[in-house]
């Protein structure tokens, strides 16, 4: 259920596929009947807002840590931040 979630905050086209049929999305999850309806249960918006949230807190992260490239190549630093996220975000508890 975690790995899911941790999907759901990180992965946009998992997310927009959960935003218009969570069933779809959920049948790659290996998730258990009660843990599929708490998912399907979460408030949409309130998903949005927490991964905007998310987003940009890791990005002030990666800011501070590399202010130049940040000043020098904004657009493409963004496109890596979020396949980083996208690769490292669905694993909880690692890197």
């Amino acid at each position: 259920m975690q790995s899911c979630l941790a999907r759901l905050y990180v992965d946009d086209d998992f997310r927009a596929t959960f935003l218009d049929d969570p069933a779809v999305a959920l049948a790659c999850c290996d998730v258990a009947a009660a843990e599929a309806a708490a998912i399907t249960a979460i408030d949409r918006r309130m998903l949005v807002a927490f991964v905007a949230t998310l987003y940009t807190k890791r990005k002030k992260r990666f800011v501070r840590a590399y202010p130049a490239s940040f000043a020098w190549h904004e657009p493409e630093l963004d496109a890596v931040l979020q396949r980083f996220l996208q690769v490292h975000g669905t694993r909880p508890g690692a890197g």
